[in-house]
C-alpha cells in the first residue's frame, strides 16, 4: 500500500518560507527538482542527502512531464530513509507541497529497477578482447564469483568491468562498496552509475 502524502506542516516544512530560504522562486521549481533539493539541504533546511533516480509514481496529465516514457527526478532521503520530496506535486498537477513519506517502489535511486528489468547475464570471458587488471586480493575472488567464472582471474574484459559496475544495487547487496572499491582502482568507475557510487560511498 503506497503511503499517502503527508502536506507540509506549519513552520518545518512551509513551502513558501523554503522557496525564500534558498532563493528559488516556485515558479522556477518545476523541472529543477534536483536543484531544489541540493539546495534545501544547503540551507539546512532538512537533514539528509540528495537521490536522484527515476520517479514511477502518478502524473497527472497536466504535467509536463506526462506522457514521458522515463521520467528522471531528484529527491532528498532523510537519515532514518523516509524520502522527502519538494517537487512531486509538478508530477501530480497539484498546488505546491512538500511530500513525505515511507520509501516506495515509486522512487528508483539509480534507476536500479529499470536496469533490473533489462539486466542480461554476465559476459563470458574472452582472451583475444581487452583486458584490465583485477585487484589482488579478496576483490580477485569476489570480482571472478560475480561473473560467474570458474576460476579466479587476475584480469577481466572491459565489458566484464561494464556489466560489473551496472549490477543493480539489489542484486549486489553487500558487496557493491567492495565491487565499486575495486572498479575506481582498475581505473573503471565511470562505468558506475553516479547516483548509485555516491549512494554506496557515502554510508
Amino acid at each position: 500500500m503506497q503511503q499517502a502524502a503527508l502536506k507540509e506542516k506549519p513552520g518545518l516544512l512551509d513551502v513558501s518560507r523554503i522557496a525564500e530560504r534558498i532563493g528559488m522562486d516556485l515558479s522556477d521549481w518545476p523541472g529543477n527538482c534536483y536543484a531544489v533539493a541540493c539546495q534545501m539541504l544547503k540551507c539546512k533546511m532538512v537533514k539528509g542527502r540528495p537521490a536522484y533516480g527515476n520517479y514511477h509514481g502518478p502524473v497527472a496529465p497536466s504535467s509536463m512531464f506526462f506522457g514521458k516514457k522515463v521520467v528522471r527526478h531528484g529527491w532528498i532521503e532523510r537519515a532514518d530513509g523516509m524520502i522527502v520530496d519538494p517537487t512531486r506535486w509538478v508530477f501530480e498537477g497539484d498546488e505546491p507541497y512538500i511530500y513525505e513519506g515511507l520509501p516506495s517502489m515509486e522512487y528508483d535511486e539509480g534507476a536500479n529497477l529499470l536496469r533490473a528489468r533489462f539486466a542480461r547475464p554476465a559476459p563470458i570471458f574472452d582472451p583475444n578482447k581487452q583486458m584490465v587488471s583485477v585487484p589482488k586480493g579478496e576483490a580477485r575472488e569476489l570480482i571472478s564469483g560475480l561473473l560467474g567464472m570458474s576460476e579466479v582471474r587476475a584480469e577481466i574484459n572491459t565489458e566484464q568491468a561494464f556489466w560489473l559496475g551496472n549490477m543493480t544495487l539489489q542484486a549486489l547487496g553487500g558487496h557493491a562498496k567492495p565491487v565499486y572499491e575495486a572498479l575506481s582502482e582498475m581505473g573503471m568507475k565511470v562505468f558506475v552509475p553516479v547516483d548509485n557510487y555516491e549512494r554506496v560511498m557515502s554510508r
